[in-house]
């Protein structure tokens, strides 16, 4: 049987079908680029619209502001400390700025602001707690742990103790630091009352009385004992001498209403305890 050979194709025939199939891909390749072209500008275009949504859309407004944490300030008052223009974007207030005109308000320690649910903005003040009252002026002083001067509308409870012998000068201006050493000196004898730990004992002080002449200073209890401090140095020594002679006449039978001072202004080291 006669075994036929495949002829060999012509190469022109060959050179024409390479191009044609060349032209075909680079037709479909074409296409392809300019869908993605136009997917691509339908992308940019959505996100562009959503950012424009985003900024501008009332629905992104800001609508509600809630306050925590006032005592004597209120949230209108608060509210109005933020400045808020109309129509603010939820997304675009700057949450620092807006705490930091709550800050400046003298009574007011600390402030934060966070975003809750869309269109709704929680601040969170932290009012000065005040630690003592600058004499029987009007309006009342306080100073708080940090020395800084206030006023309130409304007096502290429970009470805090009212320091005489301090001049408050005519400069002295409110959320500032008062640096008159007497009053730092009060400050640093509170705290050291009440580092060694003034439940135990009762201490409740009413008043506190500086003497210009010796730098002398004595509290005066509510319930009418005076504690005689002496010059205000090694306040740790004496607040604990302080406690252990009133623990001491509380085991004899003495209440503080029968004690009417105590003197620890002999004390002149931090080790002298009896």
């Amino acid at each position: 049987m006669e075994r036929h050979q495949p002829s060999s194709m012509n190469p022109e025939v060959l050179r024409l079908r390479r191009q044609s199939a060349q032209r075909k891909f680079r037709k479909r390749l074409r296409q392809v680029r300019l869908l993605w072209t136009v997917a691509g500008l339908l992308l940019i275009a959505l996100v562009v619209e959503g950012l424009i949504a985003l900024c501008f859309s009332p629905r992104f407004w800001i609508y509600r502001l809630q306050v925590t944490g006032v005592e004597t300030l209120t949230p209108d008052e608060v509210i109005a400390l933020t400045k808020l223009p109309a129509h603010m974007n939820y997304y675009r207030a700057s949450l620092g700025a807006i705490a930091g005109r709550v800050r400046a308000h003298p009574r007011v320690r600390e402030a934060t602001v966070r975003r809750g649910p869309v269109g709704t903005l929680l601040i969170d003040v932290h009012e000065r707690q005040a630690v003592y009252r600058l004499g029987d002026s009007r309006p009342p002083w306080y100073l708080d742990a940090d020395g800084a001067l206030f006023t309130r509308s409304l007096a502290p409870s429970p009470p805090v103790p009212t320091a005489e012998g301090i001049a408050l000068p005519a400069t002295a201006k409110p959320g500032k630091r008062f640096k008159a050493k007497e009053a730092e000196k009060v400050l640093a004898c509170l705290r050291a009352l009440q580092d060694t730990d003034a439940r135990d004992t009762s201490i409740q002080i009413a008043r506190i009385i500086l003497n210009p002449a010796n730098g002398g200073m004595t509290l005066v209890l509510r319930q009418g004992t005076k504690l005689l401090m002496g010059r205000p140095e090694y306040l740790t020594a004496k607040a604990w001498q302080i406690h252990k002679m009133i623990i001491a006449a509380s085991a004899k039978g003495y209440s503080l209403e029968q004690i009417d001072y105590i003197d620890v202004h002999v004390i002149t080291s931090p080790t002298d305890i009896g």
